[in-house]
């Protein structure tokens, strides 16, 4: 889907040797559109705003901000599933998702775990953790 909007990739040269932290790479993506693009609200969407937001949540968990809040809870409220159901499938315990949803109270859940309980409630990652610290929770890409 997104492939459509994309005219080329350039990748430049890496600088900073072979491997190591000072290894850098730019990269260039030409988009092939003018003006506002709206995306629809989809399945691919919700993939791709979870990708997204993985970079940004990694990113926090890396800065130690263990009191990102989330609205699991409510989200789970809303379309009516109890913490059994929705750990139904899940490599996770009714018991944990009790304990992320009392916001501060625990490290945040592993990304594979905060990203398999948004799948699991249909809705992006940004809808579900205060990822800007705004407490907008949505997404730029998705508006949700």
């Amino acid at each position: 889907m997104i492939n459509e909007y994309i005219e080329k990739v350039v990748v430049h040269e890496a600088t900073g040797g072979r491997q190591g932290k000072n290894r850098k790479q730019q990269v260039d993506v030409y988009f092939n559109f003018i003006g506002n693009c709206q995306v629809p609200h989809n399945k691919k969407t919700i993939n791709t705003c979870n990708y997204i937001a993985k970079v940004v949540y990694l990113k926090k968990q890396n800065e130690n901000i263990y009191h990102m809040k989330n609205r699991i809870k409510e989200i789970r409220k809303e379309k009516k599933i109890t913490q059994q159901e929705l750990v139904n499938g899940l490599d996770i315990t009714r018991q944990y998702v009790s304990l992320i949803e009392k916001n501060g109270e625990s490290e945040p859940p592993s990304l594979k775990v905060a990203n398999s309980i948004a799948t699991k409630l249909g809705v992006c990652i940004y809808r579900m953790f205060d990822l800007d610290g705004k407490e907008t929770y949505s997404c730029k890409n998705c508006k949700c």
